[in-house]
């Protein structure tokens, strides 16, 4: 793994102690429903606008799949609520990190140089913004990382480390195989 996740007791106590906008744990959720849990940059990154998008695009899939979507975002929750709204996802449980504890204990760390200012990210933002993602204020970390992770009884059984912030992995399959692994 990329960034040296912490231990699962370290994993556990972030998920029993982070809370939705919904009032549950992501530790509940969990045990509630496999999940999709995706980390989100900052709430102004271009990328992150491109990922609640494709997640919009792809929820039927992830929820026919057995999955339960989760946004995890280092913004306020004031700001996650004008944000979720303009892709019609508020509906979705969201964490509010900025302390950045989930993302520490997934082992989402700081992003560097190789990781956010390469040619490759620089190309993919141009196309984002054409896209329609401008980019806005930074709410919360912006040398944040992005991932997303198959969450199955409070155990992760599938990890997508972002090469870098650009990087625009398949959601669904992401969801799909975390799943097929909760039957093996």
């Amino acid at each position: 793994m990329p960034f040296g996740i912490s231990n699962e007791q370290e994993r556990e106590t972030a998920m029993r102690t982070c809370m939705a906008n919904n009032g549950r744990s992501l530790w509940e959720l969990s045990r509630q429903s496999t999940l999709l849990v995706v980390f989100l940059r900052h709430l102004g990154c271009t990328f992150c606008q491109e990922a609640v998008r494709d997640a919009a695009r792809q929820r039927a899939d992830i929820q026919a799949g057995g999955a339960t979507l989760v946004f995890v975002h280092p913004a306020t929750a004031e700001d996650a609520e004008n944000f979720f709204a303009k892709y019609c996802m508020n509906d979705v449980p969201r964490i509010s990190d900025p302390s950045g504890d989930l993302y520490r204990a997934f082992g989402l760390d700081r992003a560097g140089f190789r990781e956010m200012l390469n040619p490759t990210v620089w190309l993919r933002a141009l196309a984002s913004i054409a896209a329609g993602n401008l980019p806005g204020r930074p709410r919360g970390n912006m040398f944040r990382m992005p991932g997303a992770f198959v969450v199955h009884e409070g155990r992760v059984v599938k990890s997508h480390f972002h090469r870098t912030i650009g990087e625009r992995p398949d959601m669904a399959n992401i969801s799909a195989e975390g799943m097929e692994a909760c039957r093996i």
